[in-house]
């Protein structure tokens, strides 16, 4: 049986590795970009129940900007949106949620702590047993 899959989207391959060997070994199936415009291509044709976006990040959209656009289109509305960002966090975190996101975590972040809100707000949503 596969897991729920999810797109990273990061310009920090770093942060790409981290997470997604978080995730894989917790069962989830992942897809990666490194760019926003990237990310909304991968979103649109490998359909995950939960995207994790950086906020800053190279090109035309940004992680807030992908997430809005997300929220526009009824297509995504049961979808999980995770920002991360080692910006300001206070600042981060409201533009975050303004944007639609479910939650913000600043980076650095302790793949433990990730993992476990990630599988909170799948259940949430009903995108995890």
């Amino acid at each position: 049986m596969n897991g729920p899959r999810v797109v990273i989207v990061d310009d920090d391959e770093f942060i790409r590795r981290i997470i997604d060997r978080v995730l894989t070994r917790a069962g989830f199936m992942t897809a990666h970009a490194g760019t926003g415009k990237d990310g909304l291509a991968l979103i649109e044709s490998f359909s995950p129940e939960l995207v994790v976006l950086d906020i800053f990040m190279p090109g035309d959209y940004d992680g807030v900007e992908v997430c809005r656009r997300l929220r526009e289109n009824n297509r995504y509305h049961g979808m999980v949106i995770v920002m991360i960002s080692a910006g300001d966090q206070r600042r981060e975190s409201q533009r975050s949620i303004e944007a639609g996101a479910d939650i913000f975590i600043p980076k650095p972040f302790s793949p433990r702590y990730f993992l476990e809100q990630v599988k909170v707000l799948l259940r949430e949503k009903g995108g995890l047993s």
